[in-house]
């Protein structure tokens, strides 16, 4: 059981803004959706659309409300960050990691591998190549990663991933036969970093492919040689192509980029996107081809 004066404090502690409306001194027992409530947990809204009407407000305990959303519960949070705020007390109250192996079993470490403090890695790896691993980065099962890469502190690398394996070269002959050209630049991924299941993330041509600080990758993206991924930014299940730049704090989503291409800061690039051409900053694009929210028709 948890007493909600407990959260409040909390959330004063992490600097959070919120308005309370209720009695702090009754308590919550456990977390659950709206969607399949559970008596006496704690909840979050986002907007009054997610509210069924099988769900009776004088039943929820404890709500994490958005702000602008009119609607109270037995005991309300009012926020203009309910999300977080909610994730927040899951974290805090709720949340409980296992206790892990250091190395898991049938993994193979090289003897050029550097690892940082705490750094835990799972089961039937292979870290084969000039590899440094930062100070409390978590790699899940089954994950590969080969020749030069550069991994910093608090990252996590999910099942499956593979980083580090050459990209797709080729040079041809006056008659179309196709020779492949080995790669000869590395990985580095920045502080702070997540890199989701199955992930691939390809060693540069010459220069590094480069994901940046606090980036997340989702599963089942696809991350191509000498491409470069801003701070900040979010690749979800998006294949992007050599040499692509994106900026700062950019949200791609479902897409492909070609080769070579430039994705401003700030940019959008909606589900399903196919990008043949530069992104400006703080523009959002959707279609095939991808083009100005605003210019489709």
């Amino acid at each position: 059981m948890i007493k909600i004066k407990d959260i409040l404090e909390y959330l004063n502690s992490i600097n959070l803004k919120y308005q309370f409306y209720g009695n702090k001194e009754e308590n919550v027992n456990g977390f659950s959706s709206l969607k399949q409530y559970k008596l006496n947990t704690v909840s979050w809204l986002k907007s009054s659309e997610s509210l069924s009407n099988e769900i009776s407000l004088d039943k929820i305990k404890l709500l994490i409300c958005q702000e602008g959303v009119d609607v109270l519960a037995q005991n309300t949070i009012v926020t203009k960050e309910a999300k977080k705020t909610f994730y927040a007390i899951l974290e805090k109250f709720f949340h409980q990691d296992k206790e892990k192996m250091q190395i898991g079993k049938f993994t193979y470490i090289s003897p050029e591998v550097k690892l940082g403090n705490n750094v835990r890695v799972g089961h039937n790896c292979t870290i084969d190549g000039e590899i440094i691993i930062g100070d409390d980065t978590i790699i899940f099962n089954n994950v590969s990663i080969m020749n030069k890469v550069n991994i910093g502190k608090n990252c996590v690398i999910q099942s499956g991933v593979m980083i580090g394996d050459e990209g797709y070269a080729y040079v041809e002959d006056e008659h179309h036969k196709k020779f492949m050209v080995h790669q000869y630049g590395g990985v580095k991924i920045e502080d702070d970093v997540l890199v989701g299941v199955n992930t691939t993330i390809q060693n540069g041509a010459i220069d590094d492919t480069t994901i940046k600080r606090g980036c997340k990758i989702s599963g089942n993206s696809f991350i191509s040689h000498n491409t470069i991924v801003g701070e900040d930014s979010a690749v979800i299940v998006s294949t992007l192509h050599g040499s692509t730049t994106v900026g700062k704090n950019a949200y791609i989503v479902s897409s492909t980029i070609r080769n070579q291409a430039v994705i401003g800061d700030n940019a959008f690039i909606g589900l399903g996107s196919v990008v043949t051409k530069n992104v400006d900053e703080n523009t959002t694009v959707v279609g095939v081809p991808a083009r100005p929210f605003n210019k489709v028709r």
